[in-house]
């Protein structure tokens, strides 16, 4: 028998019973935009503009009579439902549901205020499921379980952005004081080595970025949370690039993926800015506020207060 390696996903599926239906949102497509743009690649990246007034649409394409016969008497129990995820915060919201057994949508639509919400304009994650709703019966091969779910399908719209690959978490003024030498500060970067010439791993982030407990509350609110997302993501930014300051001057090539490939993508105008370039521009802390703010387009949403 194969041995398990932890390099290797491990997936256990029990459930033999609704093995059937494991695949059932396979064809669920995502329809962005205005002109309704279908995609059905599970991550979608975007451009900081297309995050204003996005319109979101969902479409299942569910097969509900293979669903109820499969399930049989325990249709009852289960439910389609999406969940909207907002991976910068940690929160997660179950959004609306639908029993099995009733009418199943053909078409979901996002409010672009949720999507605005749990997104900040930089990521994303939406989440269909065919699950339990209350706890089941036991039996052999069914799920039982509330929010056991028997299949389910999980849109990513990202930023085209290196800030996605940022995991931001709170700081108290005695973890500041502990990490800066001072309790006031906004803002502690711990960056990953190497991590800049790297392809992107969710589980081992580019940098991670503790802000400010005040501070990092305030940027949820729907009021000032957005411009206060722009100050500090602008600090995060320029910070991270000061640390991999090292990395920057080392590098000869840039890996398509990485990134810092993404990095000269975005600090460029109409393509992307060189590697000379850079290097020039992490040696110098106020030329590289300056690029950041600039490209950030940080002056104009200063003017809206």
């Amino acid at each position: 028998m194969k041995a398990w390696r932890r390099s290797e996903p491990r997936t256990a599926r029990p459930f033999f019973a609704v093995h059937a239906l494991e695949a059932a949102l396979d064809s669920t497509v995502l329809l962005v935009g205005e002109r309704e743009k279908e995609i059905e690649d599970d991550v979608v990246q975007l451009d900081p503009a297309d995050f204003d007034g996005l319109h979101v649409a969902i479409c299942p394409k569910l097969d509900a009579d293979k669903i109820r016969s499969t399930l049989a008497d325990r249709a009852e129990g289960v439910v389609l439902l999406l969940s909207l995820r907002d991976p910068m915060f940690k929160r997660r919201l179950v959004h609306r549901r639908w029993p099995v057994d009733g009418e199943l949508p053909e078409r979901i639509f996002l409010d672009s205020g949720l999507v605005q919400e749990f997104g900040h304009k930089r990521e994303l994650h939406a989440t269909l499921a065919l699950a339990l709703d209350a706890d089941a019966e036991p039996a052999p091969g069914w799920p039982h379980r509330r929010g056991a779910w028997i299949a389910k399908r999980t849109f990513r719209l990202k930023l085209r952005s290196v800030r996605s690959t940022f995991d931001i978490r709170k700081m108290t003024k005695h973890e500041a004081a502990a990490w800066t030498g001072f309790p006031g500060a906004l803002l502690h970067v711990e960056y990953n080595e190497g991590r800049l010439l790297e392809e992107p791993n969710d589980e081992n982030p580019l940098a991670t970025c503790f802000i400010a407990e005040e501070v990092y509350e305030r940027m949820q609110r729907v009021s000032d949370g957005p411009l206060l997302q722009a100050f500090v993501m602008a600090e995060i930014v320029a910070a991270v690039l000061g640390h991999a300051a090292k990395d920057v001057e080392e590098a000869t090539e840039v890996p398509k993926g990485t990134p810092l490939a993404t990095i000269l993508e975005q600090l460029g105008a109409n393509m992307p800015m060189s590697l000379t370039n850079l290097k020039d521009i992490v040696r110098d802390p106020v030329k590289l506020r300056a690029a950041v703010h600039d490209r950030t387009d940080f002056v104009r949403q200063l003017r809206s207060i």
